[in-house]
């Protein structure tokens, strides 16, 4: 049993889980919560004799033929437990699957700095399509074919939000989404990635492609004074100062500022 972090969201299940199911090991974050459910969760831990785990990153274990591997951040903050979520990357033959918890850009630039393999073939997103996550320099590094985003129907947060969603197109990856497609499967032996879903299998998950006279929105930045434009704003640079962004999130990601003019 993985529990990702200390939020009722990821956690709250536990405890009947543990109720139901013979555990031979629980790996949690070192970072709890004074939380209700999480005092029950470790009731419940107590009182079946198991001491949790609060791994190691690197730390990696056999399922069954599938190898499993546990990615933590340097070091955990209870002022955002967010950032304090186990990744988990399972592999199974040539495919592989990354799980975020609630990671934010924070905890991904820790594990990236620790140098590990994140490559995945799928990539549950973090933080359920939050825009402080999956930054671009996470997701050149995993390269997903596929990203999941788990969320509700019409949720008070806004989930999964357009930044996110644009970056996950702009590495070529596919979206599926439980608020509009319910239940999603996917199934490897290793080689062949099969997919399902509870309904609409052909939605479309991930309109944030916004166009412009007809055409996809280019950002065009100015290497000197660190503004960024849209491609109609009459204060674009001359060409030799001029860098393009395929979306406003990677200007921002470059440090680049947006033009007070054009507001792109």
């Amino acid at each position: 049993m993985i529990g990702s972090h200390a939020h009722e969201d990821h956690m709250g299940g536990l405890s009947g889980a543990l109720q139901k199911a013979d555990v031979g090991a629980v790996f949690i974050p070192r970072t709890g919560s004074n939380a209700k459910f999480y005092q029950s969760f470790e009731s419940k831990l107590s009182a079946k004799g198991i001491s949790p785990i609060n791994p190691k990153s690197g730390t990696s274990f056999g399922f069954g033929s599938c190898n499993v591997q546990l990615f933590c951040p340097e070091s955990e903050s209870p002022d955002n437990l967010n950032n304090t979520s186990i990744m988990v990357k399972v592999v199974c033959g040539n495919n592989s699957f990354l799980f975020t918890g609630d990671a934010e850009r924070y905890e991904e630039h820790d594990i990236l700095s620790q140098g590990y393999d994140l490559s995945a073939t799928v990539l549950k997103a973090g933080h359920h399509g939050s825009d402080s996550s999956s930054s671009y320099p996470f997701l050149r590094s995993a390269m997903p074919e596929y990203v999941v985003i788990s969320c509700g129907k019409n949720n008070e947060y806004g989930h999964p939000h357009d930044n996110a969603l644009s970056r996950f197109r702009d590495v070529g990856a596919r979206t599926y989404r439980t608020d509009l497609q319910g239940d999603i499967i996917f199934k490897s032996d290793g080689n062949t990635i099969t997919i399902s879903t509870q309904k609409s299998i052909d939605s479309i998950t991930n309109n944030s492609e916004t166009q412009e006279a007809g055409n996809t929105i280019q950002y065009i930045g100015n290497a000197k004074s660190k503004k960024f434009h849209r491609s109609s704003c009459k204060s674009l640079p001359i060409e030799k100062n001029r860098v393009y962004f395929n979306s406003r999130d990677e200007a921002i990601e470059q440090q680049y500022e947006p033009c007070k003019n054009c507001k792109p």
